[in-house]
């Protein structure tokens, strides 16, 4: 019996191959695990919560919201378990603009230090449906992906972001539609957060950060 088994085997080997087919044994699935997660139904989860006269942090209705009462830019922060960059991840999060400036943007980033003027990763939207992908170096901002028009950023509704590392690369969806990708290069931190910009108000619906042995390359 095992004798005609490897024979069959051998005979199909045999075939795959006249016709150019390569046979992979399954693996198994690859299971992602979950680095962080948050959706504020339990509170503010070790977010920053105050209020003053130019904007409030809170969270209300389970979700984080932020409020900016000025025409400045500001940006809040919380430090996340570490991240293993040498294998593929992703970052999820919903976001959801109440008010404010159409033109004025909003979004998230990630991969940050203690140092403000230097910030791996941000990815920011508007009301006028239109995304972009940089980081600022001494203060000055260098473009991966420049300011884009996308009918998938919503410009009322909720809008969430997905950044996936896969490899050497980095690859952007917004609402389950690929937006842009940019080669990977490691972040030096720990802290994500929410940047809003002037006469914003902003919630935060849910986060989570997975890791991935391996992503769809």
């Amino acid at each position: 019996e095992n004798r005609v088994r490897r024979e069959h085997n051998m005979r199909a080997e045999q075939e795959n191959a006249d016709r150019g087919v390569v046979v992979i044994e399954d693996q198994g699935p690859y299971e992602p695990s979950t680095v962080y997660s948050e959706t504020f139904s339990s509170g503010a989860g070790g977010w920053f919560v105050s209020t003053d006269e130019n904007r409030t942090w809170e969270v209300n209705d389970a979700a984080y919201r932020a409020v900016n009462r000025t025409d400045r830019t500001y940006r809040v922060r919380r430090s996340v378990p570490e991240i293993d960059q040498a294998v593929d991840f992703e970052i999820e999060a919903t976001l959801r603009r109440l008010a404010g400036p159409e033109n004025s943007s909003y979004g998230l980033f990630w991969g940050a230090t203690d140092d403000w003027d230097n910030t791996p990763y941000v990815v920011l939207m508007n009301a006028n449906q239109r995304f972009y992908v940089g980081k600022t170096v001494d203060r000055q901002w260098e473009s991966m992906v420049p300011w884009t028009s996308n009918t998938a950023v919503r410009a009322d509704d909720s809008n969430t972001i997905r950044i996936q590392k896969s490899g050497t690369t980095y690859r952007l969806f917004i609402n389950g539609d690929k937006a842009g990708e940019w080669p990977f290069t490691p972040a030096p931190g720990r802290f994500i957060g929410v940047t809003v910009g002037g006469g914003l108000t902003v919630e935060l619906d849910a986060i989570t950060i997975r890791q991935h042995p391996q992503l769809t390359r």
